[in-house]
């Protein structure tokens, strides 16, 4: 990666941590007001909050919170391994799993579902009226991911989440929503993942 850039990025994360709600974004319906990483929950009989098996369980989850968030780890050397979308009652949830680590990362929403693909600059509209990026440093999905770039789900909130880019060491997601959602970001182990809940509330 350009060293600029790789500033530039890191540089982001550290303003995403102390950031409030984005311009013209809804009041958060939480305490949790804060822009900083949710601590990573703990278990659950026996079920993830992926929804899937896993050996420890969550015993609760993050609050939602209508401002960015960003958290990770800086020293992971990631490669994504599967990305998948699901709907659950009261959010729809959007999971980059992991080999490495969870790497840092920042997730800003913002008022349109436009984003810019890169590294050949075009703008893209994905479905819906508002949007959420999500940024990885230090990570890569090639040759470790095979899998969908463009999930067109058509959720409550979630109506598209596609990848934007795979390039020096950078990979970014962004997700087309229904409206401006409030959301909750956190990282869980075994296996290594960033979950995104959208507040479909």
């Amino acid at each position: 990666m350009r060293p600029g850039r790789a500033l530039s990025l890191l540089l982001l994360l550290g303003a995403n941590a102390c950031s409030g709600p984005s311009s013209g974004a809804p009041a958060s319906p939480s305490s949790a007001a804060s822009g900083s990483s949710p601590a990573t929950p703990t278990a659950q009989a026996g079920v993830s909050p992926s929804g899937q098996p896993s050996s420890s369980p969550v015993t609760q989850l993050p609050n939602f919170a209508c401002s960015d968030q960003s958290g990770g780890s800086t020293a992971a050397r990631a490669s994504v391994t599967d990305v998948r979308v699901s709907a659950n009652t009261g959010f729809d949830r959007f999971v980059v799993q992991f080999k490495g680590g969870v790497p840092a990362y920042s997730v800003r929403r913002q008022g349109n579902a436009s984003f810019v693909l890169s590294p050949k600059g075009e703008q893209v509209t994905l479905a819906g009226a508002a949007g959420v990026q999500v940024a990885l440093l230090q990570t890569t999905g090639a040759g470790s991911y095979a899998g969908s770039t463009d999930f067109k789900p058509n959720y409550s909130v979630l109506k598209e989440a596609r990848q934007l880019e795979d390039f020096e060491a950078v990979v970014q997601w962004g997700l087309g929503l229904a409206k401006a959602a409030c959301l909750r970001a956190f990282s869980l182990s075994q296996p290594d993942r960033l979950v995104i809940d959208l507040s479909t509330a």
